[in-house]
């Protein structure tokens, strides 16, 4: 009998530190959870900022093609115009050289 209750004493001190230490290990494996799901957290946080940024980015390249086509139209309509103006004056000079071709053909025949 007392071989018995030494084994289950014995027993018992082995379960109980098993027990405890079972306890340990699963602090340590909550603890460790916890933290890779904060982790998680931050990463989701971190990929939903990426995200916005993708799509400020996004506009403002809409918004600078709009800016930039504009303008190329008003670079267009400037460029016509002094087209247009480059061309009357050609065409002056070369009314006044005629006129002035005339005179002096005139005066010639004279």
């Amino acid at each position: 009998m007392e071989v018995l209750g030494l084994i289950l004493g014995l027993l018992g001190l082995l379960f109980t530190y098993i027990w405890k230490a079972n306890g340990k290990t699963q602090k340590q494996m909550m603890s460790a959870l916890e933290r890779i799901e904060e982790g998680v957290e931050r990463i989701k946080e971190g990929v939903e900022r990426i995200g916005e940024g993708q799509k400020e980015i996004a506009q403002m390249c809409r918004e600078g093609q709009k800016e930039i086509a504009q303008m190329c139209r008003e670079g267009q309509k400037e460029i016509a115009q002094m087209y247009r103006e480059g061309q009357k004056e050609i065409a002056q000079m070369l009314l006044n050289q005629t006129k002035i071709l005339a005179r002096i053909d005139s005066k010639i025949a004279d």
